[in-house]
């Protein structure tokens, strides 16, 4: 062979698929831990001299410094995050001003969450047979009528007062 020409081509080029991959180092947690907590039974260190301080102010001394913002809700937290993920899911208590709901609030059912739900009986009572009473329950007056049509024969008209 040349000097100059390469020894082999691309498709000498062959993987070898035995034996197993060598594993990532996993963190160990003893390792840079310098800072350890010197509570009596807590065995937990930290990383930083800030986070032991944290820790030793939330474990500890239970101090909670990141309250709710929200209305009604009086939830306090020891770390920014978990008062983060909180508020992802608090709602304010307070119910929505009907001047300020959007058409896609009431359209999704959104603006009505929180408020109380309406319970319309079924009047119907069979007046021939004490037995005969219609135990359905609704919410919304439009099923209440559909209701009285379909199960009782019974057509009511909406007032338009």
């Amino acid at each position: 062979m040349d000097e100059d020409e390469p020894t082999g081509s691309m498709t000498d080029v062959s993987i070898s698929l035995e034996g197993p991959r060598p594993k990532r180092p996993r963190m160990n947690y003893d390792d840079g831990r310098s800072f350890p907590c010197q509570e009596d039974g807590c065995d937990l260190s930290f990383k930083t001299a800030q986070a032991l301080k944290s820790h030793h102010k939330v474990k500890h001394l239970g101090q909670l410094p990141f309250g709710c913002t929200n209305a009604g809700c009086s939830k306090r937290f020891g770390y920014k995050r978990n008062l983060q993920h909180h508020l992802r899911t608090c709602k304010p208590s307070t119910a929505p001003d009907e001047s300020s709901t959007s058409v896609v609030a009431k359209a999704t059912g959104r603006a009505y969450v929180g408020q109380e739900k309406r319970v319309l009986q079924c009047p119907w009572t069979g007046l021939d047979d004490d037995e005969d009473v219609c135990l359905h329950v609704f919410s919304r007056m439009y099923d209440l009528r559909r209701h009285l049509v379909a199960a009782h024969g019974v057509d009511i008209t909406k007032d338009a007062s």
